[in-house]
């Protein structure tokens, strides 16, 4: 009877076992799918130690967008803090950011190569290292009416007249400097006879490019690539172990220089932070450099995929610090360069001339000698008009960029204030020291008016005169740093 009771329960209860099993595998699953749908942050910044518009800045672009697109954060800023091959970014992010998890640094072999050169007391390793990114070759390029057409031609130019080239590159110790000296030791050039001119960033490289302050210029590719697609660029030649796809720029190692140099990117937390946070950063980085969006970015970019995450990534900049000690060794080292590679590319080029110079040697000596310390002196008197030329125009951008960013101040004291548009130009206008009866005439409004406005603007500003509002704006180009933008640096 007790066996056949309870055959007789188990069609009534297994019903409601299916039912309870069934719910608790949809919970688990809507569990599942919501976990797998909320951001790793709501928030994050990403802290480039550049100019906008450079290699860093193009990255950390990257990153935001695709972390965005992801999923993976909702929200993500980016802000600038160049300086010194990233250096005075990475002392502000270390001392200003500690134990802080949703802060991040883009960094690269470029922050690695200034170490010496500036005497730094902090380096890459003092942050948390979290993943590297990518990894690319520079490109050396010169401006379209350049009269160097390959890099064979560039090759001869270098080793013969050295002090006449004014090469433009990263910071100083960078990637772009290593190529450089590299260079220079395959072909047997005095470095002592090198002009290399620093920028913070591949658009000012271009840049001096473009208006002629330099004649030759390294950066990454993909920072100098609309200018090259445009026409006001010649890419003569990769630092890469291969070419870029669809690309026909030749490597260093195609020419017969053995030579290959890439230039890495890569994300760093602050110190301090929690095994937690370090391990909730590797794990979205993981996820991010297995998307779609992100791989996308690479070919867009250019970039090799260098992913290297957490542990193994630390011990691989650890191993960069060793080698950019060692720099100043190698680089006297000469790299190993193909047998008779000059003379093969003198004689591609210049066989008539070595003809015709065996020939007229003994007559043309002393004509030939007269000559070519003339063009020598045109030739350093042009590259001195150009490079003041280009001092110049520098110091002008620099000027009309302050000059903009201290009206941008101007009018957000105003909005601090809350003046009117009416008041806003009222303002201005007393500024400029313009009378109330001028000012009522621009305005097609009455004396009294405008002194009711101007008085309207003393009270909200606090201030009790125009002498004042004068003096408050004065003071602010006196001491421009205020004690907001001392806290923010």
């Amino acid at each position: 009877m007790v066996g056949a009771r309870e055959a007789g329960r188990l069609p009534r209860t297994r019903p409601r076992a299916a039912a309870i099993v069934l719910g608790l595998l949809v919970l688990a699953g809507w569990e599942s799918v919501a976990g797998q749908s909320e951001p790793y942050f709501e928030t994050l910044e990403i802290v480039v130690p550049a100019v906008p518009g450079g290699g860093w800045d193009l990255t950390a672009q990257a990153v935001r967008d695709t972390l965005e697109e992801e999923g993976l954060v909702r929200s993500i800023r980016i802000s600038h803090s160049p300086g010194a091959g990233g250096l005075i970014g990475l002392a502000q992010f270390i001392e200003g950011r500690r134990g802080d998890g949703a802060t991040l640094l883009i960094g690269g072999l470029f922050t690695v190569g200034a170490e010496m050169p500036n005497r730094a007391s902090v380096s890459l390793l003092d942050a948390t290292p979290i993943a590297r990114l990518t990894e690319t070759g520079a490109v050396i390029a010169v401006p379209s009416s350049s009269s160097v057409m390959d890099f064979d031609d560039l090759a001869i130019w270098f080793e013969s007249r050295p002090d006449t080239l004014i090469w433009a590159g990263g910071s100083l110790g960078g990637p772009d400097q290593m190529l450089l000296r590299s260079l220079a030791s395959a072909l047997g050039v005095d470095p002592v006879q090198i002009h290399y001119q620093p920028y913070p960033g591949g658009s000012e490289v271009g840049a001096s490019l473009v208006s002629g302050s330099a004649n030759v210029g390294i950066s990454d590719y993909s920072e100098l690539e609309q200018l090259i697609d445009a026409g006001h660029l010649r890419a003569l030649v990769l630092s890469a172990e291969t070419r870029l796809r669809n690309l026909p720029v030749p490597t260093l190692k195609e020419t017969g220089i053995d030579i290959s140099l890439g230039n890495w990117r890569a994300v760093f937390a602050p110190p301090d932070i929690s095994v937690e946070q370090e391990q909730r950063l590797i794990a979205m980085f993981d996820e991010m450099a297995e998307s779609p969006y992100w791989k996308a970015s690479l070919r867009r970019y250019h970039w090799t995929n260098a992913y290297l995450p957490g542990d193994q990534f630390e011990l691989f900049v650890r191993s960069q610090y060793n080698m950019a000690r060692l720099l100043p060794e190698l680089a006297v080292q000469p790299a190993r360069v193909e047998r008779d590679y000059l003379l093969r590319v003198i004689w591609k080029r210049y066989a008539w001339l070595v003809i015709l110079l065996a020939l007229l040697m003994v007559f043309a000596a002393v004509a030939f000698w007269q000559r070519y310390r003339s063009r020598r002196q045109v030739v350093d008197l042009s590259v001195a008009l150009k490079q003041a030329e280009g001092a110049a125009e520098t110091q002008a951008e620099r000027l009309h960029e302050a000059l903009q960013g201290r009206m941008q101040h101007i009018q957000e004291d105003f909005d601090k204030w809350g003046l009117s548009p009416a008041e806003k130009e009222i303002a201005l206008l007393l500024l400029k020291g313009l009378r109330l009866q001028e000012i009522a005439d621009i305005r097609a409004t009455s004396e009294r008016t405008v002194r009711q406005q101007a008085q309207s603007i003393y009270r909200k500003s606090g201030l009790d005169s125009r002498t004042d509002l004068a003096a408050y704006f004065i003071e602010d180009f006196i001491n421009p740093i205020n004690d907001k933008e001392a806290g923010e640096s």
